[in-house]
């Protein structure tokens, strides 16, 4: 599957991002006050446009920081004008100082789905 996510052309990644983007608003409910995403690394669907939706509906940002191996990961808050720390396995995070943030959803990156529905991922 990597191989296969990799062959995607810009273009239309792009375009699956956008589509992506015109999906999401809609399956976020209004009062979930604080969604969290990821930053896509290469060749995952970048989830900034959607993000950029979500914002103008009042929504608050946060992303994951990688705290050790053996802790869960912790969400911080996040604003589009705020710099990315460069965290484990190269993934960009907030820095450690920013607020730490409860999301009531999460967006979560994928490679795959399974025949029985089950996310594939790192």
């Amino acid at each position: 599957m990597l191989v296969k996510r990799a062959s995607i052309e810009p273009g239309v990644a792009a375009a699956a991002a956008s589509v992506i983007a015109d999906r999401v608003p809609e399956l976020v409910a209004p009062e979930a006050a604080v969604v969290a995403a990821y930053w896509p690394l290469p060749g995952e669907l970048d989830p900034r446009p959607a993000l950029e939706r979500l914002v103008a509906r009042g929504h608050r940002l946060a992303l994951p920081r990688m705290q050790a191996k053996t802790l869960p990961l912790a969400f911080h808050t996040w604003d589009r004008d705020q710099p990315l720390i460069r965290g484990g396995f190269a993934v960009m995070q907030p820095d450690p100082a920013a607020p730490a943030a409860i999301p009531d959803v999460v967006l979560v990156p994928l490679l795959a789905f399974d025949r029985r529905g089950y996310r594939l991922g790192y």
